[in-house]
């Protein structure tokens, strides 16, 4: 006989969740099918001779098994609804489980049977466990801080703070879904006709980007969760998500936001120790993070325009001048695929200093244009370092002391950037430092997925100034060719229709030294995936000298766009390179950080320097910044 342990997850969120144990005999007729059938049906009464002519499961894998013993497959058996008078009710634990494994839009409705499968698949079934699912159960945020939160929150005695809430490989599972669904994308992108498939691909991405540009654009008001209309009734619960009225029944037919109301109302919190920066001044900075900044961009262009002399309309739209060429452009037109009124003006071979992309800010409110000498770090901050020497600056208050700049200058809402890079190499850069200084070669970094900050590259010469100078650094701003502004698109076509020699500089729209540490270059692209042609990249070899020590993307959003698929795979198989990524809030960091894995889930933290500038969502209400939140791929340690 053989048996194997399974687990119930009931629908009704009263009852919880039951150990069954199934056997069966392998050479007779009683199947492990028909245990499962069984315990689909366990309210009727059912023969066993009849199971195989009314079999009503539907099978779901939820992860497929791997070669290893650390990588089992699960499998979730529910009813089909077709034989049902009535869809059963929708199964909250479940839905969040499959959140949790990194299947997103995946539904349960009725009572579900989890059951797990040996790595090899011979035997095919293994036992599982409900301390396997229960964390994944509570919520899909698996992080163990969130989940004990969670966990005594309910009540539950059981739980201790060091305890694992989930097992490494659901930890793991959401990293390997990811991956499993581009290896099936490519595989259909090869057996399809490639050059229809292209037509609609790019007619859909056309179609995409023009109605999701209109939107923002448009855009004015908190939109429902479920039908996106607008609507500021906030959820009851966590005050995390707007819908209709109850007489539109949007929150009850949006039922999957059950399977997070209890997360979000943690993660709408954390809004207050989001919103403070001590070290500013008030006058300028505590309004930023008031409640009509967290509904609309309106408020942020008119701060804009009272502060920094910006003209705008009744509708707050941006009345432009020939004379206006600040860095503050793009905060009030944003960028818009590089083709908003403020990115084609964008010009990245003019260099400016920082009294012109600040203007109208007066000098003494701005960061000198020198290094920062050891004396001023001891004399200013204490003697925090990482392993390998470098300084670290831990608050906004550390780096305004630092480069002598008072608390009524509100450059912080532009140096979250260069800030961000600099938080990155000396937290999470320490392997790559030693790598670079042993070698005796720059640290390579490409920054990924770059739009605005092409606006106020010389802005990032204060991560060559906070940076010791015998510590060379090479920065390359890769942006996808789309979202290059109108000037750097013409620089674009005129190299392409160069001696096409194949010489690595071709590819640079820019390349200069900064400072005496600090090279920046600007390259249009996105990394290649199964193959290299005009359009990608190969980043081994033509971003630079080399191939990257560390990948940076700022407010990535991972999961929005295909090409970041072959950046998460470059660094899938480059365990060597670490990739460091920003997103603006908890939840889209959370989920976007679980596809690096656990180690990657567990990073998820604060960026000591996000924007001080709460930002607008819509359709949630939860806080919000740029650079708001951070995280790493392929983390590492020195020995």
């Amino acid at each position: 006989m053989m048996q194997v342990v399974v687990v119930l997850i009931p629908s009704d969120l009263s009852k919880p969740l039951k150990t069954h144990y199934i056997s069966w005999d392998e050479t007779g007729s009683a199947k492990i099918d028909h245990g499962i059938l069984s315990l689909l049906h366990q309210d009727e009464d059912i023969e066993i001779s009849n199971f195989d002519a009314m079999d009503d499961r539907i099978e779901v894998p939820l992860l497929r098994p791997g070669n290893s013993t650390d990588s089992p497959g699960l499998y979730a058996y529910y009813r089909s609804y077709g034989r049902l008078k009535s869809q059963p009710t929708p199964n909250i634990r479940a839905t969040r489980l499959a959140m949790a494994v990194g299947l997103m839009s995946l539904r349960f409705h009725g009572d579900v049977l989890i059951a797990r499968s040996h790595p090899s698949g011979r035997p095919r079934w293994s036992n599982v466990t409900i301390e396997d699912l229960r964390g994944a159960c509570i919520s899909p945020d698996l992080r163990s801080k969130n989940q004990n939160e969670l966990m005594c929150g309910i009540g539950d005695d059981s739980v201790r703070e060091d305890m694992e809430v989930a097992p490494l490989w659901i930890k793991n599972a959401a990293q390997k879904n990811y991956h499993d669904a581009v290896a099936i994308a490519r595989l259909r992108k090869v057996m399809e006709n490639e050059k229809k498939h292209q037509q609609n691909v790019d007619k859909i991405l056309a179609n995409s980007s023009s109605s999701e540009e209109k939107f923002s654009l448009t855009a004015k008001s908190p939109l429902c969760l479920h039908c996106r209309r607008p609507s500021k009734n906030l959820c009851k619960s966590c005050s995390g998500a707007y819908f209709c009225s109850p007489q539109r029944g949007c929150r009850s037919v949006g039922w999957s936001h059950d399977c997070q109301c209890r997360t979000w109302m943690s993660y709408v919190s954390r809004r207050e120790e989001l919103s403070t920066f001590g070290y500013f001044d008030p006058d300028w900075q505590a309004k930023l993070v008031g409640r009509e900044f967290q509904l609309s961009d309106d408020p942020y262009k008119k701060f804009l325009a009272s502060q920094m002399n910006i003209k705008c309309d009744e509708d707050c739209e941006v009345i432009y001048s020939l004379s206006m060429s600040s860095w503050w452009r793009t905060e009030t037109d944003g960028w818009a695929g590089g083709d908003s009124s403020s990115a084609q003006q964008v010009d990245i071979t003019t260099r400016k200093s920082y009294l012109q992309g600040f203007a109208p800010i007066p000098s003494e409110y701005l960061p000198p244009m020198q290094r920062v000498c050891d004396q001023d770090y001891e004399r200013l901050l204490s003697k925090n370092t990482n392993v390998v020497g470098l300084r670290r600056l831990l608050s906004w208050e550390d780096y305004y002391r630092l480069r002598d700049i008072p608390p009524q200058s509100p450059v912080a809402l532009l140096c979250t950037f260069p800030l961000t890079i600099y938080h990155a190499i000396v937290e999470y850069g320490e392997v790559p430092v030693t790598v670079a200084r042993m070698l005796r070669r720059p640290l390579r970094i490409h920054v990924v997925g770059t739009e605005k900050e092409l606006n106020f590259l010389d802005l990032f010469k204060e991560v060559g100034f906070l940076l010791p100078e015998d510590l060379k650094v090479e920065i390359i701003f890769i942006a996808r060719e789309d979202m290059l502004p109108t000037k750097c698109r013409m620089a674009t076509s005129a190299s392409s229709d160069g001696d096409g020699d194949g010489n690595n500089d071709d590819r640079f729209l820019l390349r200069v030294e900064m400072t005496t540490n600090l090279t920046v270059g600007v390259v249009g692209g996105t990394y290649a995936g199964e193959s290299i042609d005009d359009t990608t990249l190969d980043p081994n070899f033509d971003c630079g000298s080399g191939p990257p020590d560390m990948i940076i993307a700022m407010n990535a959003g991972l999961y929005a766009y295909e090409s970041w698929r072959s950046v998460i795979d470059y660094l899938y198989h480059n365990k060597g390179v670490v990739g460091v990524f920003s997103d603006y809030n908890e939840y889209s960091g959370y989920n976007c950080a679980s596809l690096g894995g656990a180690a990657s889930r567990e990073s998820l933290c604060i960026n000591p320097f996000r924007q001080p500038l709460s930002l607008p969502v819509y359709s949630m209400n939860l806080p919000q910044f740029s650079n708001g939140f951070i995280y790493v791929f392929n983390e590492q340690e020195l020995d």
